[in-house]
């Protein structure tokens, strides 16, 4: 900014106590156009003449009460966030179009993908292997320890492991100008291994430095492990990422979740993917209140992405979100059907809940018979030959295609007639007459009251309900080969 005319200024807690006052009170009275600072920003002390633009750089560092705290100061500040994994929240309200998004996805020139590698940390000889190889190109290396009541005895092993490395320990607990020199140090290349806690995972940018082992890596969260990562290969050189996990303790699923999904995502601009991988194990927190993570387990993650998808939508249009507007659930949701199948996916064919509800959601999108059937068959290349009761749910999907269509909102076998609530009567109406006049069937369909209706089964079919199913099918859906065979 040096060719405008604008006062910037910095406050953290370097700032000397005079350099403060003058930035606190230029802010105040508007001499002072632009503050860059760390948490500090956010004192009560700090106040804005006029404040209209707020940037928050590594945005997973600030939680949602932070940046709700300038948005307090002035109703319309625009703000700009900026990181490479996004929290579940922030990357959710992105992807519903309640905020907007902007990805960079091309890597600077020269930049190599970093070589991710899980390994033990009992296992002395691959940690000596990887100091050695970083040492013999006259590289630098960063050995993350998030103890700091046990970092000294790490340091300790390390050294008799790899004597002639030069060592040098850094945590948040060592004081402002000791932390200070320790770094300057290190970025000068007097250090040749820096054992520190996560005060690395931010800011921190030495090209020699191309070799990262993370200690206990299944405690730390898949974007947290991503930054870590990030802390190395910030040259052209090729660089070394080590996750150590305990050899003998077994990984928790969602542990082992994030470890193999960063060993996979290793290419180069992979931190959007890997926000999404973490939006998907953490869940998408709440959008109206401070939790940045959480289950949606009312309603599943799937039908809150689309209700939201949908008031979003209304609103955009300038709808409002009034209760006159017809429901989600008599849109979108599908007809619900109860008509005596055993319908669902055995954990014995499936067996993870999450990948059964992602063969769900594969099922319950398809459009039309023929995504259906593709969507069943690939169900099946997959996990192996169905089960009945997976074959069941295929029927139950393939009934719904048409009755969606038709406006049915609930459909169920009583004895000897199905019970159906619909919510628009002209698409039932061309439902039914299409069924009657494609079968020849003069069909015995009373309508009750408004909405609701009977369709009375044969009587041979009374107290029958897997035969009223077949009937029904023959009824409703149309033979291959269209309308007219």
């Amino acid at each position: 900014m040096a060719d405008f005319p604008m006062t910037v200024r910095g406050l953290s807690r370097y700032t000397s106590t005079k350099e403060r006052k003058d930035t606190l009170t230029g802010l105040a009275e508007g001499g002072v156009d632009v503050v860059i600072g760390t948490h500090r920003v956010l004192s009560k002390d700090v106040k804005f003449k006029s404040l209209g633009l707020v940037v928050i750089d590594e945005e997973q560092r600030f939680g949602v009460t932070h940046k709700e705290h300038f948005k307090k100061l002035r109703a319309n500040v625009d703000m700009l966030t900026l990181t490479a994994t996004p929290i579940p929240r922030t990357l959710h309200m992105s992807l519903s179009g309640i905020r907007d998004i902007s990805a960079l996805n091309e890597p600077p020139p020269g930049r190599q993908e970093i070589e991710t590698v899980l390994g033990y940390r009992e296992d002395d000889a691959v940690i000596a292997e990887a100091f050695r190889r970083e040492l013999g190109r006259g590289g630098q290396i960063f050995f993350l320890h998030n103890r700091v009541t046990s970092i000294e005895s790490v340091c300790a092993r390390l050294r008799g492991l790899v004597p002639e490395a030069r060592y040098a320990i850094g945590h948040g607990q060592l004081g402002s100008k000791e932390l200070r020199a320790v770094m300057e140090t290190f970025r000068a290349g007097e250090i040749d291994v820096l054992v520190a806690t996560t005060i690395i995972e931010n800011g921190v940018d030495v090209q020699a430095a191309n070799t990262i082992l993370v200690d206990d890596a299944d405690h730390f969260g898949l974007s947290e492990l991503h930054q870590l990562r990030g802390r190395v290969g910030r040259g052209s050189v090729k660089a070394w990422c080590y996750l150590l996990v305990e050899k003998h303790k077994p990984l928790k699923d969602h542990a082992r979740a994030r470890l193999k999904a960063l060993e996979e995502m290793n290419h180069l601009g992979a931190g959007f993917g890997i926000a999404v991988k973490d939006l998907e194990l953490r869940g998408a927190g709440n959008v109206l209140g401070p939790q940045q993570s959480g289950h949606i387990a009312a309603i599943g993650y799937d039908m809150y992405c689309r209700l939201l998808k949908l008031t979003v939508e209304r609103l955009s249009a300038g709808e409002g979100a009034d209760r006159e507007a017809p429901r989600f659930e008599e849109t979108e949701a599908g007809a619900e059907l109860e008509i005596g199948l055993r319908a669902f996916i055995p954990d014995l064919w499936i067996g993870g809940a999450n990948e059964r509800l992602d063969a769900l959601r594969a099922l319950s999108r398809a459009e039309d018979p023929t995504e259906l059937t593709e969507a069943f068959e690939g169900l099946v290349d997959r996990y192996g030959r169905a089960p009945k009761e997976a074959k069941e749910l295929r029927r139950l999907f393939a009934l719904k295609l048409p009755l969606d269509a038709g406006g049915v909102r609930h459909l169920a076998w009583h004895e000897d007639r199905y019970v159906i609530q619909y919510t628009d009567a002209v698409l039932f109406e061309h439902l039914f007459a299409a069924a009657a006049s494609r079968t020849r069937t003069q069909l015995d369909l009373r309508r009750i009251r408004p909405g609701v209706a009977h369709l009375v089964a044969p009587s041979k079919l009374e107290g029958k309900a897997l035969q009223a199913v077949s009937w029904l099918e023959k009824l409703i859906l149309e033979p291959p080969g269209g309308k007219d065979h």
